[in-house]
């Protein structure tokens, strides 16, 4: 594992891609995935430097969270962080359709219960 802290001025592509290649160049390797929040210049340093894949989390989670009832809102976020919690990208996945699944009959129970349709 490689830690590491830099600021710049910006949180442009140049300053992203200097910053992961000198973690890399301190020995982190196998990154596959960087979450964190939409930076397009992150995105594309993370492809450049590891040639990984970028998946949004806090605004991820947060607009999941805001479509659920007030009272669901910490059960339905244990529910999402248990895809995060997966081994490998296999699992995650299979977790994601368990988790997914779930929450489509939860959330036609819910519309049922304030009286919208849903099709399908």
């Amino acid at each position: 594992m490689a830690n590491g802290l830099a600021t710049g001025p910006s949180e442009a592509e140049t300053f992203w891609t200097d910053f992961l290649r000198s973690l890399a160049d301190r020995g982190l390797r196998g990154v596959k995935l960087v979450i964190a929040d939409d930076h397009k210049g992150l995105r594309a340093a993370a492809r450049r430097v590891f040639n990984a894949t970028h998946q949004r989390w806090i605004h991820w989670m947060r607009n999941a969270l805001a479509r659920a009832p007030a009272k669901q809102r910490a059960a339905v976020a244990a529910m999402l962080k248990t895809i995060f919690a997966q081994e490998s990208m296999t699992e995650a996945e299979a977790q994601w359709d368990t988790v997914a699944d779930a929450l489509r009959v939860v959330s036609r129970k819910w519309w049922k219960l304030r009286g919208g349709v849903i099709s399908g």
